[in-house]
C-alpha cells in the first residue's frame, strides 16, 4: 500500500495524501460546523503585494501626487482581526478531530472529512478579505488558511490560485515560506509534475519516497534552506517511522 505523505503526521484512510509539517500538526480536512452553501467563484486574478514603504512619487505640477494604491493582502478591521481568525482555528481543529480524533472518547468512530465545505468556505473568505495574512489573522491564524488549501485535493486549480496568493503574502513576510513549500509541492503532485523541495512523499515498502520526482535532485538541499526547511535526509529519516508503522499496520498516513 502506498499513501502520499506531505505536512503533520496524521494517520486517515489509506491512498490519502500524508503530509509533515514542521510545526507538529496533522495535515487533513477541515470542517466548518453548520456550513451550508456553495463555494464562490475563486478571485478572477493573483493578490498583488503592495510596498507600503515606498515613498509617492512627486509631481513637479502644483497638483497634488495620487496616493500609492490600498495593499490588498492585509486588512486590520476588528472583526477580520479577532471574528476571522477564530473561525479559521475552529477549522483547523475541525481538520485535526477528523483526521486524528484527538479528543474523542476511546472507540469513537472519526467524523467525516469535510474537505470540500472548508474549501468553499476560505474561498468566500478570500473573495471578501484577500488571503489570510499574518497582519489579518495572526501567524496561526494564517497556518489554518494553509491547512485548508493543503487539503483542497479535490480543486488543483483553487490550490494553485491560492499558492499565488500566499507567495505574493509571503514575498513581504506575509506567511510562512515554509508553508508555501508545501503547498507548492502539493500543487506539482496533484498535476503529475516534478515537485521543487520534496515534501511530499509516498511510503513504499515502510521506506519514504517522492510521491513524483524531485525537480534539479542534486540541489534540492538548497532550495529547501531557502524556504527554512531541513536537510531532505533529516526529513526522510523523521518519516521513517511512520512508514514502518504505515507497512507494519497496512493503514497510510493522511494528507
Amino acid at each position: 500500500m502506498s499513501s502520499v505523505f506531505g505536512a503533520w503526521p496524521e494517520w486517515s484512510l489509506p491512498g490519502l495524501t500524508w503530509t509533515h509539517h514542521p510545526a507538529g500538526l496533522t495535515i487533513g480536512c477541515v470542517l466548518i460546523a453548520a456550513l451550508s452553501g456553495c463555494a464562490s467563484e475563486p478571485s478572477s486574478g493573483p493578490v498583488i503585494a503592495t510596498d507600503s514603504t515606498r515613498r509617492p512619487i512627486e509631481s513637479p505640477s502644483p497638483t497634488p501626487a495620487a496616493p500609492p494604491p490600498a495593499p490588498t493582502i492585509t486588512t486590520t478591521a476588528q472583526w477580520t482581526q479577532e471574528e476571522l481568525r477564530g473561525e479559521l482555528l475552529e477549522m483547523m481543529r475541525q481538520d485535526q478531530l477528523e483526521r486524528t480524533g484527538e479528543g474523542l472518547p476511546a472507540g469513537t468512530p472519526l467524523p467525516p472529512i469535510q474537505d470540500y465545505a472548508r474549501a468553499a468556505r476560505l474561498t468566500e473568505i478570500v473573495d471578501e478579505f484577500g488571503w489570510p495574512t499574518f497582519d489579518m489573522v495572526g501567524e496561526d491564524g494564517a497556518t489554518a488558511a494553509w491547512l485548508i488549501a493543503q487539503h483542497a485535493d479535490h480543486d488543483v486549480e483553487l490550490q494553485a490560485g491560492w499558492l499565488v496568493h500566499m507567495e505574493a503574502a509571503a514575498d513581504v513576510s506575509q506567511a510562512d515560506p515554509t508553508e508555501v513549500a508545501y503547498l507548492m509541492d502539493r500543487v506539482a503532485v496533484n498535476q503529475r509534475e516534478p515537485q521543487r523541495y520534496g515534501t511530499q512523499i509516498r511510503c513504499q515498502g515502510g521506506v519514504p519516497t517522492p510521491a513524483t520526482p524531485i525537480e534539479d535532485a542534486p540541489n534540492v538541499d538548497e532550495r529547501r534552506r531557502s524556504m527554512g526547511l531541513e536537510s531532505l535526509t533529516a526529513y526522510y529519516d523523521e518519516l521513517s517511522m511512520m512508514c514502518a508503522h504505515e507497512d507494519a499496520e497496512g493503514q497510510g498516513p493522511a494528507d
